[in-house]
């Protein structure tokens, strides 16, 4: 605050010498302290007013209540204080009363202040429990400005505050306890940085100061604790905090009023640090020899039984708070991801594809779905339970990722809780921020893999029944993770099976055929969707679309280009990062560093678990020597498809455990150290690599979703039919999506069937599939819902006879300028377009041709484009055309219309905007 020469400065000072002195004259109640008490106090209140306040909350009980001396002595000293405040404030007090005709004790800006903080703007909204210039303002506009001298002005202003209090009355418990939260930092603190440059501060500076505060608040909290268990008496201290405290109840909250007691915070501060570091240094001695340290109470995932009447005990207190840690973590994001912005395509078939299961639908034959067939089940079933809902999707969505998230911290609970909790935050920036909570089968065939791996590592430390159960649990898990993600097999062999075959021999007799039993089972899902699908359309959607057909038009560079970026959705994205204050390398570059930075970590991690960890405990290095070869078979998803969400879907297992390797690494060099030092630098390693080589697309993602979630702040735009919602991040798209939902609602009829699809469906890269979600009384008219380049618009697909059988087209322009290096941007057969200008008319054209609306007016092929059967009433028609060359042989492309356009013909897409506007003024 002292760079913008603000008084809260000098106020500090003053305030802490009038501290200073009591505690003196605790010590010695000599009259020239409580003389100083009361000379400070004035000099306190002629910075800021509301320094008289210390008069009443410090001194006169200070004085008074000191029972070792007489009466009449503490009456004697605490006049002598007054006496000295008085003579300070005397000067300033005449020269104001012979400058106004109203006694101003002061200051005339306390007076002004209330009209500021009283007004509907600050009672509610934004601004709840802040000021706001334009509420004075505002009442000028009303013709009730003041007059007069500055006294009779600010007598003006306060009596209107004043009367708007009185009035809302039944408002002020809320407000006032807005007001005192703000100044705490306990109300939208980060809205209160960000309003910092209202008052000169600068913002980056503003937030850093809020991330110092709390930790300086923490320790004065301990500090306070320790003051209060030595019977020291706070009451000095405390009184800057309870004038602080009121000065935000009758103003308003805001860090700069808080500024006199935050030396009150160093100090306390202090006194809690000192007690803690003296803790933390007998608790980590440099001098014992840590090699071998015991093992805790033996985990789950060694062998260890779980007593479910032991949930309660005492001794379950600490895992509930460690599991209770990750919970506040995941928790801090959960609104924000809750609100976020959907994939049109991705979220969309999400809700789509196990809706149309529901309704007697197969893949592979209704419609082309490219994974395994045992997530659209599991979802089916779901919304059996809980309804087809966008809430009902992402938390679904989040179960999968809370299996990633707490299967790591089981499987290194070995090394400690606080290990474990470590490990699962730091998993997070990975898990939560590729796609939010979009219940893709990737993330729960992780989740059921690495629960199959827990169980394998458990079947190796344990016997009889309970060695039976967990070989089956991990083969009926395996068989789950495959029926949502087929392509999971190497890892899963590598982390499963591997290990299963590498201890056969300690595992008795047969644990490969209890395996495959479990296994079998937990293939059920595909054995059903063979049965209602045949093997044909199984292994074609699964297997060869997928891998063969798909791959051309989803590929990117490998390695990622240095200086751009390849894949469109990051480009997009990139232009509307969040915030990052941190110095970090272009998205271009980290991308390309990330794409060698993944195997190193990968193969690192499983070097330590083969070579180091084994020295150390082979329980451990178990455990840790079987997720990592989990995690190296994740790398085929990284290279298949180099971008940021492929990335955090393979980093997901290796990077967080590389804690505890680099942990197990600084055990073997340096056995001395102690663990909570080796478990800091495992952390701090893994934070600078995550810093250095990818901050973009994990930790600025999950700052900025954590930023939105305390502040409310949503850039999501929810479009509504019929109770159904999805999230759009654009304006156009939002109200153009608006505008098309309307029309069709009112046109359409129950069972009439809809392609959604783009504009021109010779590129097919993606679709807006959510439309299908948002109209389930309309059957979907293609079996491309998810509009795959290389498979829906290849010459001979059924696309075009999918068009021909629609009622109702929905053609958008929201990804119209996806650009990716594969074939993806490649043309393919212009005969669905052939089919929409032959027998469907444009019913619609929404913000700027960004969605087309189209109804199927016509089933014969000798209808033109220009004279179909039905043509609804035009007054106006507008034709724009574009600098679109003519094919080779002479004909015309879809864009032209029926004609060739050459170059700078016709309206430009300004002037047909003016006609159509016009047009509509008109009511035509």
């Amino acid at each position: 605050v002292d760079s913008v020469m603000f008084p809260e400065g000098l106020m500090a000072l003053c305030c802490l010498g009038v501290v200073y002195c009591a505690y003196r004259w605790r010590s010695r109640p000599a009259l020239r302290w409580s003389i100083g008490m009361g000379a400070i106090t004035g000099l306190a209140a002629l910075t800021r007013g509301e320094g008289l306040l210390l008069a009443v909350v410090l001194i006169v009980p200070w004085i008074l209540l000191h029972r070792p001396l007489g009466r009449r002595e503490r009456w004697r000293q605490l006049v002598a204080a007054g006496l000295a405040c008085l003579i300070v404030l005397a000067p300033w007090m005449i020269r104001n009363a012979r400058s106004f005709e109203n006694f101003v004790p002061l200051s005339t800006n306390g007076n002004e202040l209330f009209v500021y903080a009283n007004c509907d703007e600050t009672y509610s909204g934004k601004f709840l429990g802040f000021w706001l210039y334009d509420c004075q303002e505002q009442l000028r506009a009303e013709g009730l400005d003041a007059t007069g001298d500055e006294a009779a002005k600010s007598l003006h202003w306060r009596r209107l505050g004043l009367d708007y209090a009185r009035e809302h009355a039944g408002e002020l418990p809320k407000v006032i306890t807005a007001r005192v939260l703000r100044q705490w930092e306990l109300f939208r603190p980060w809205q209160n940085a960000d309003f910092a440059p209202i008052e000169g501060r600068n913002k980056t500076a503003a937030r850093a100061g809020l991330l110092v505060y709390y930790a300086l608040a923490g320790f004065s909290l301990v500090g306070g604790l320790v003051l209060r268990r030595r019977r020291v008496p706070v009451l000095p201290l405390m009184s800057l905090v309870i004038g602080v405290t009121l000065t935000a109840a009758y103003a308003y909250g805001t860090t700069r009023f808080r500024v006199p007691a935050e030396p009150v915070l160093c100090v306390l501060g202090a006194v809690g640090m000192v007690p803690l570091l003296d803790r933390w240094r007998r608790r980590w001695p440099m001098s014992i020899d840590h090699r071998h340290e015991p093992m805790p109470s033996t985990p789950f995932v060694l062998g260890g039984e779980v007593r479910w009447r032991n949930a309660i005990g005492r001794s379950a207190s600490a895992t509930w708070a460690s599991i209770a840690s990750i919970g506040v973590a995941v928790g801090l994001a959960l609104p924000s991801l809750y609100r976020a912005t959907g994939s049109t395509m991705e979220e969309g078939f999400m809700l789509v594809f196990p809706e149309r299961v529901m309704k007697g639908a197969v893949a592979n034959v209704d419609f082309l779905h490219l994974y395994g067939p045992g997530s659209l089940h599991a979802l089916s079933l779901w919304y059996r339970i809980f309804g087809v809902s966008l809430p009902s999707e992402r938390t679904f969505g989040l179960l999968q990722h809370l299996l990633v998230v707490f299967g790591l911290y089981v499987v290194t609970r070995p090394w400690g809780r606080i290990t474990a909790v470590c490990v699962s935050v730091s998993s997070l920036v990975f898990v939560l921020t590729p796609i939010g909570l979009q219940a893709l089968a990737w993330s729960g065939a992780v989740g059921l893999g690495l629960w199959a791996v827990i169980l394998a590592i458990r079947a190796t430390h344990t016997t009889d029944a309970r060695r039976t159960r967990s070989l089956a649990g991990a083969g009926l898990l395996t068989g789950l993770a495959l029926t949502f993600r087929p392509d999971l097999i190497l890892a899963l062999g590598l982390g499963v099976v591997w290990l299963i075959v590498r201890q056969r021999r300690e595992l008795g007799p047969d644990p490969i055929r209890r395996f495959a039993a479990g296994m079998i089972v937990g293939l059920t899902s595909v054995w059903v969707h063979l049965v209602q699908a045949g093997p044909n359309a199984f292994i074609r959607g699964v297997f060869i679309e997928p891998v063969f057909e798909l791959r051309g038009g989803r590929e990117l560079p490998r390695p990622p280009s240095w200086d751009h970026l390849d894949g469109a959705l990051q480009v997009i994205g990139e232009k509307f990062a969040p915030w990052w204050g941190l110095p970090s390398l272009s998205g271009a570059k980290q991308l390309f560093l990330w794409f060698f930075a993944l195997p190193i970590v990968a193969l690192a991690v499983v070097v330590i678990s083969r070579r180091v960890s084994p020295r150390l405990d082979s329980n451990r290095a178990t455990a840790l020597g079987a997720v990592a070869m989990f995690g190296v078979g994740l790398l085929p998803q990284a290279l298949q498809r180099p971008d940021s969400a492929h990335f955090n879907w393979v980093a997901c297992i290796s990077w967080p455990i590389a804690i505890v390797a680099i942990a197990d690494l600084a055990r073997w060099r340096a056995p001395r150290v102690h663990p909570t030092l080796r478990r800091g630098l495992g952390v701090v390693a893994l934070t600078s690599l995550v810093l250095v080589v990818a901050p973009h697309f994990t930790a600025r993602t999950y700052v900025d979703l954590v930023k939105r979630s305390l502040t409310g702040e949503s850039t999501a735009l929810m479009v509504e039919r019929n109770g159904r919602t999805f999230n759009l991040g654009d304006t156009r798209p939002w109200r153009a999506t608006q505008e098309v939902i309307a029309d069709l609602d009112r046109l359409s009829e129950p069972g009439q069937r809809l392609l959604v699809g783009p504009v021109d469906l010779r590129q097919t890269a993606y679709s807006d599939a959510f439309f299908y979600y948002l109209f389930p009384e309309l059957t979907p008219a293609t079996y491309f819902i998810e509009m795959d380049p290389g498979l829906a618009n290849e010459e001979g697909s059924r696309l075009a006879g999918d068009v021909a059988s629609a009622d109702w087209l929905i053609l958008t322009r929201f990804w119209s300028g996806w650009i990716e290096p594969n074939d993806s941007i490649v043309f393919g057969s212009d005969l669905p377009n052939q089919v929409v200008e032959r027998s469907f008319c444009l019913r619609g054209s929404y913000q700027a041709d960004v969605i087309r609306l189209y109804e199927r007016c016509s089933t014969g092929d000798d209808i033109g484009p220009y004279d179909p059967p039905y043509q609804p009433r035009v007054d106006y028609a507008v034709e724009v055309l574009v600098p679109v060359p003519p094919r080779p042989d002479g004909t015309c492309t879809p864009t032209c219309n029926g004609r060739p356009a050459p170059p700078g013909e016709g309206f430009s897409p300004e002037e047909a905007a003016a006609i159509t506007e016009r047009a509509r003024a008109e009511g035509s």
